[in-house]
């Protein structure tokens, strides 16, 4: 097209050539190819800028976009000779036929554009309400499919808990039914039987027990409770025959073997996160509140009102949910959460003479609320933390003389407690992965075949607790949190003899 056709198209149309593409909008917006040889030939002959170029080849624009971009506001804003040019790029890169359109469009009466734009504004307002019928299809869909999954993890949930319901009046039958028919048998047979049922019981329990190398009785409940509990590890110990239990209000409960009564010992603006013994003394991780760090301090049951200050810990330790175990003289802390919830590997030792802190080897896991015991001169830590959703069941160990670290056979459950008998090492509770249910299991670990073998049950199922072995051979578990998530406040016994 000459520029005398040009002007005489842009008289004919009384609106300049570029308008037309305003009546072939939809058309252009369907048809037209946004090839990489149609935008150079663009470019090359000054219709686009560079940034013009740049937004339509890339590949994180819409297509709608781009035909926004060239039909509303490059083209509009050229010289009406150069809509000659434009049709000859969309002969040269294959596109004639839009070519034709627009050079063929019909003359527009002084009515015609009133009558494009109100087809137009027609289709339009078609588009969108066709857009917005879609979208709500897909909404009551959506919201259909969110009900019924919601309306099937309510009845499997359901249907979980009453067959944990049936399982436990199922074990409640069959342990009746036993007693029954045992007693049935002994009063019937008398006591010749009775000496024959007693000495079966006697084997039956010897078999299950034999793999520990001890002789174990069953647990025993106590008919004394903990004032508290949550009592999670390394928050109780045993002072010359004095149960000694922390809680996480700055408070000390002593139970005596004379009148089997709690007394309670408050640390002031303290809240204790940790308790072991040393020397028939409570040593006490606090944090103080009054100076907002944690310390070490000693207390005495004989001086109750003194609380004696014996070192801060250093700034790597400064952290939530850290663990101690006691040797010798030495106090051994690892593991812990920082404020922004990351756990960590640390281990330090603190000589109680002197009060000076060192180093050691990192542990191979990262975890916070651990549990962490002593024996000989190898330091234990297992369970606790690993993120925020994961727990562990990896126990690892450090010989206090080398200060390496190895990992030693994992546990069953995940978030079990250390303790120590007779010099072996015991684990009590835990809970599966992610702690959905609480465990009642205790084993012991055999150095020999490095496995964990298995003693009796627990009375109760729990996990976060507090466990202990006594002077006297006694196991001792305490608090914790047993079904339904509940805080436990039972102590129950277990007699070890090796």
């Amino acid at each position: 097209m000459t520029s005398a056709a040009v002007a005489a198209f842009a008289i004919e149309t009384d609106e300049g050539p570029w308008r037309v593409l305003r009546r072939n909008y939809v058309f252009l917006s369907h048809c037209l190819r946004f090839n990489s040889h149609f935008i150079n030939l663009l470019y090359e002959r000054d219709f686009l800028t560079r940034g013009d170029r740049d937004v339509l080849r890339s590949d994180y624009v819409t297509r709608d976009h781009k035909v926004q971009l060239l039909l509303d506001d490059v083209l509009p804003s050229r010289p009406p000779q150069m809509f000659a040019n434009f049709c000859d790029i969309l002969r040269d890169v294959g596109q004639p036929h839009i070519a034709e359109r627009l050079m063929g469009s019909p003359q527009r009466t002084s009515t015609a554009p009133a009558v494009a734009e109100g087809r137009l504004e027609d289709l339009t307002d078609t588009m969108l309400r066709n857009q917005v019928e879609r979208l709500e299809r897909e909404k009551n869909h959506l919201t259909t499919h969110l009900d019924k999954e919601r309306h099937n993890t309510e009845k499997a949930v359901e249907e979980t808990h009453a067959a944990r319901q049936d399982a436990q009046r199922a074990r409640e039958e069959v342990r009746d039914a036993k007693q029954e028919i045992l007693k049935s048998t002994i009063e019937g047979r008398g006591k010749d039987l009775t000496i024959l049922s007693l000495r079966y019981e006697k084997s039956m329990h010897s078999a299950h027990c034999d793999q520990a190398d001890g002789s174990l009785s069953s647990w025993t409940e106590w008919d004394v409770h903990i004032p508290y509990g949550r009592l999670p590890y390394n928050r109780m110990v045993e002072i010359e025959g004095s149960l000694v239990v922390a809680d996480y209000f700055g408070k000390l409960h002593v139970l005596t073997n004379t009148d089997r009564t709690w007394k309670t010992f408050v640390r002031e603006r303290g809240n204790i996160r940790n308790v072991v013994c040393h020397q028939d003394v409570c040593l006490v991780l606090v944090y103080d509140v009054a100076k907002h760090r944690r310390v070490i301090e000693q207390f005495c049951l004989y001086d109750v009102d003194k609380w004696r200050f014996l070192t801060v810990l250093p700034n790597e330790l400064q952290l939530d949910g850290v663990s101690v175990a006691l040797h010798d003289n030495s106090l051994y802390v690892v593991g812990g959460e920082t404020e922004s919830g990351e756990k960590v590997n640390t281990a330090r030792v603190c000589d109680l003479h002197s009060g000076h802190w060192s180093k050691m080897d990192d542990m191979q896991t990262r975890r916070s609320d651990c549990s962490s015991v002593a024996i000989d001169k190898t330091v234990f830590v297992g369970g606790g933390d690993t993120d925020r959703l994961h727990f562990s069941n990896i126990v690892e160990c450090v010989d206090v003389r080398t200060k390496q670290w190895a990992a030693i056979a994992s546990t069953t459950n995940c978030r079990s407690t250390l303790t120590t008998v007779s010099n072996r090492l015991v684990v009590t509770g835990g809970a599966p992965y992610q702690c959905v249910t609480p465990s009642a299991i205790v084993e012991l670990y055999d150095e020999k075949s490095s496995k964990w073998l298995p003693l009796p049950r627990m009375t109760h199922e729990r996990w976060s607790h507090a466990a202990l072995s006594t002077q006297s051979g006694e196991l001792i578990t305490a608090g914790g949190i047993g079904e339904d998530r509940k805080w436990l406040t039972s102590l129950e016994s277990l007699k070890c003899h090796y």
